[in-house]
């Protein structure tokens, strides 16, 4: 009984000092409201609310790992092994994620899929300029794969940059662009 009551003290002083905060909360500094209005017009349909959502978080996952692809080769070039592997790691977790969202995808039936799919107009995961950055990093250099982003002139614009960093580069720092 007394774990019960120690448990409760904890949770008390625990919301007693989340009353007595002051800055930012926690849906502040992680811009909640600003996130989650990226899903406009979508309550009404639960099925294409979870595509947009799955879609979206694996554009944030794959900034992630652009960025550590770079910190990896960084310290590879170092020659510091044991944070490369570490940094990889993490790329390696982030991956197991998101094959693992999938699996919340593939309850959408071929008929969930079509009530928004017009939706979507002529989109395609193809122009996914985190996927397309990701492959740079990763060893692609070919300009065709540009072409599905001409549409896009900013993310165009970005992959051409982040292209031409890791093209001139020489075997030091590369620039992360966001």
């Amino acid at each position: 009984m007394a774990d019960d009551t120690d448990k409760k003290d904890d949770l008390d002083e625990v919301l007693e000092a989340q009353a007595k905060a002051t800055g930012p909360t926690y849906s502040d500094f992680l811009k909640l409201d600003e996130l989650l209005a990226l899903q406009p017009g979508f309550e009404d349909n639960s099925d294409s609310l979870l595509f947009f959502v799955i879609h979206q978080s694996k554009e944030l996952w794959m900034r992630v790992m652009y960025v550590e692809a770079i910190n990896a080769r960084d310290h590879l070039f170092k020659g510091d092994i044991h944070h490369a592997l570490k940094t990889i790691a993490r790329v390696r977790s982030i991956q197991q994620i998101m094959i693992e969202s999938w699996s919340a995808l593939s309850s959408l039936t071929p008929v969930d899929y079509l009530s928004f799919r017009d939706q979507l107009g002529t989109s395609s995961g193809f122009q996914s300029p985190g996927y397309r950055k990701l492959e740079f990093a990763l060893g692609q250099k070919d300009k065709k794969y540009l072409v599905p982003h001409e549409k896009s002139p900013h993310h165009h614009q970005q992959l051409l940059d982040v292209l031409a960093c890791l093209t001139s580069a020489p075997m030091g720092r590369i620039e992360v662009i966001a």
